[in-house]
């Protein structure tokens, strides 16, 4: 099976996927960050127009979450290299 893989894909086309597939999910990862920040940035915004203390605890969590997500995305893709390599 490993044959049939080989002629079907070769070594430099994968690791052309694998670039590929690594950028997409970095894309992905800063898109729904912004999105989120974003949304959270705004329901501050509107808590502190309508002075709902409910509205702006819940924007701080949200955007304390995506600040989290973001740090442990940048630790994740360090600890990755510092295991696998610069692959």
């Amino acid at each position: 099976m490993k044959e049939e893989e080989a002629i079907l894909l070769p070594k430099k086309e994968h690791h052309k996927k694998k670039v590929v597939d690594k950028t997409r999910r970095y894309l992905a990862l800063i898109v729904v960050g912004i999105l989120t920040g974003g949304y959270s940035i705004l329901e501050i915004v509107v808590s502190r127009w309508l002075s709902s203390v409910s509205l702006l605890s819940d924007g701080i969590h949200n955007l304390s979450d995506v600040i989290s997500f973001m740090a442990l995305g940048s630790k994740l893709e360090t600890w990755q290299r510092t295991l696998f390599g610069n692959d």
